[in-house]
């Protein structure tokens, strides 16, 4: 894991816990909000969106996965 990787995913870990309770539109937009970087471009805004991307696909398969499943 690289730098920006590792300060993406601790800020967004932050952004996920206190936005436990919103839409996904709000999530979404809290997370545009919280993107720490500076310019929207490069290296470090790819690397952000990657792990946004992640993040979300991972909230969404924890909210439909039945509480006894293995995965």
């Amino acid at each position: 894991m690289n730098v920006w990787e590792a300060e993406s995913m601790q800020i967004i870990r932050n952004v996920l816990k206190d936005n436990e309770h919103s839409t996904e539109s709000e999530l979404k937009q809290a997370l545009k909000d919280a993107y720490p970087f500076g310019e929207r471009k490069h290296w470090p805004y790819k690397i952000w969106l990657d792990c946004v991307k992640r993040a979300l696909a991972g909230r969404r398969l924890s909210e439909t996965k039945p509480e006894n499943s293995l995965l």
